[in-house]
């Protein structure tokens, strides 16, 4: 099965992984994404309290995360690639084995 996460998909994603770290609520939490073409896709992630960049790795294991959480997917079977495109943005394509 092949799924495709949009920006706003991703952007849940991130509220949903960071919160958890930080120990608050999803909808407490901001997220910009941006796309730089030597460094990836990234993304600040702030709350009113705390402040933290996610990598392409963090981004990666926030869908993941996300996935298992809300939709009890099995992390060991999810293949996720990030994706860039100037009429999409970005985005993702997970491949669920």
């Amino acid at each position: 099965m092949k799924l495709y996460f949009s920006e706003q998909d991703i952007i849940d994603s991130c509220c949903v992984f960071a919160a958890r770290q930080h120990g608050c609520h999803p909808e407490d939490m901001e997220v910009d994404l941006q796309f730089h073409p030597d460094r990836g896709v990234h993304a600040n992630v702030r709350s009113r309290l705390e402040h933290a960049w996610f990598h392409e790795q963090d981004l990666v294991d926030s869908i993941a995360f996300y996935l298992v959480e809300y939709h009890c997917f099995i992390s060991e079977h999810l293949k996720v690639d990030l994706t860039f495109s100037e009429p999409n943005g970005i985005g993702a394509e997970i491949i669920v084995a």
